[in-house]
């Protein structure tokens, strides 16, 4: 078996580890070994980006109904499988039930239930004391047939079943071939952050997105942080609810 030279293009040896025409070394280095998981991270990454600027920027200047967000949410979630059945191989067995002790399970109850409203009035007082809009999911899609309804739905079921897909799940692994764990928990929280594009959010979910990338690397599971993100937003989106009925009852909103 040949294989051709990386500088001079002569077939060589697959084994061998120098080129016999020019004397230069063939073996890959780390970069050129690594290319295809920088490439699929990179590409992956700017899709969701173009995509999620394109769509702010389409509900900006159009109106906003039912069907045009259900459709934005389909194609966002058609995007993020579409990139993960190129690693399939890899993701199918963060699906399998993990195998963990029963205090895990507690942490993954108690845990959302304790950061969903820390970060709720954390947030809405420091939105306050910067005389910031505080954003409600609720009243984001009142104008919306079924508001309530749609809001359980894309915040509660879609965001947390296909931003772990995407993030603790497909960035995650083509992160973990190139750098350590620790840095792959820090990359994907930080780059999951940023998709919300709100530097108040970014004080909270990126520690949110440290704790989820360690127990996705930890127990080898999406389950369990699906679990974490489905409670953590279902409490948030009953709290947005509760004060947006007092908003409109008031007439303030």
């Amino acid at each position: 078996m040949y294989k051709n030279c990386l500088h001079c293009g002569s077939l060589i040896p697959k084994e061998s580890n120098f080129c016999g025409q020019c004397g230069q070394g063939v073996t890959l280095g780390e970069w050129e070994k690594n290319r295809p998981h920088y490439s699929a991270i990179i590409a992956f990454y700017l899709t969701i980006i173009g995509f999620i600027g394109a769509s702010s920027l389409m509900f900006s200047q159009a109106d906003v109904s039912f069907m045009s967000t259900l459709l934005v949410e389909i194609l966002f979630a058609a995007i993020i499988v579409i990139y993960s059945l190129f690693n399939l191989d890899s993701i199918l067995p963060l699906y399998t039930k993990p195998d963990v002790p029963r205090r895990v399970w507690m942490f993954n109850l108690s845990f959302p239930i304790f950061s969903s409203f820390l970060v709720y009035y954390s947030m809405d007082s420091l939105n306050t004391w910067l005389d910031l809009e505080s954003s409600n999911t609720y009243l984001d899609n009142i104008d919306l047939d079924y508001p309530m309804l749609w809001t359980v739905i894309s915040i509660t079921l879609l965001a947390p079943i296909f931003e772990e897909l995407a993030f603790r799940g497909y960035l995650f692994n083509h992160l973990l071939k190139v750098t350590s764990w620790q840095i792959t928990v820090v990359a994907t929280a930080f780059l999951f952050s940023l998709i919300h594009f709100s530097m108040v959010s970014l004080l909270w979910i990126f520690p949110f997105g440290l704790v989820l990338g360690y127990m996705r690397y930890r127990y080898n599971s999406l389950w369990l942080v699906m679990l974490i993100h489905f409670i953590h937003n279902l409490i948030v989106v009953g709290l947005d609810y509760y004060y947006a009925q007092s908003y409109l009852n008031e007439g303030w909103y």
